[in-house]
């Protein structure tokens, strides 16, 4: 059986670049947010009753013995199935390794959103 792992160390996949924010010019303490004068309000406790579901129980029955008969698959049809099988592990491959480049461009934004954020707060402070 073969493995996402062993695929995606041997797979060749097209690299592609997903752009690049430079916020290193980006002053947050110059963004004029609105100011929103919300009302403060009480919502009263309630609680909802309590109900149970009616229990059914269905009568045990067996379901009639039925006798398949033995195909023979031929040897072409196996190799479909087991190409179909690889293509779809080979996919999942695929879906991987671009999900854990998108995450990793994620944490890179992330990680620069909250040093420029910590720079405003540092500077407001």
């Amino acid at each position: 059986m073969i493995k996402v792992n062993d695929i995606t160390d041997k797979i060749s996949l097209p690299k592609f670049d997903l752009p690049k924010i430079d916020l290193t010019n980006f002053d947050l303490s110059k963004v004029k947010l609105p100011k929103f004068d919300t009302p403060k309000f009480d919502v009263p406790k309630f609680e909802l009753p309590k109900f149970e579901l009616p229990k059914f129980e269905l009568p045990k029955f067996e379901l009639p013995k039925v006798d398949v008969p033995k195909v023979d698959v031929p040897a072409d049809v196996a190799r479909v199935a087991d190409f179909a099988r690889d293509a779809a592990y080979v996919s999942l491959g695929a879906v991987v390794v671009t999900v854990k480049a998108v995450d990793e461009r994620r944490r890179e934004l992330s990680d620069q959103v909250a040093g420029k954020f910590r720079k405003v707060v540092g500077a407001a402070a």
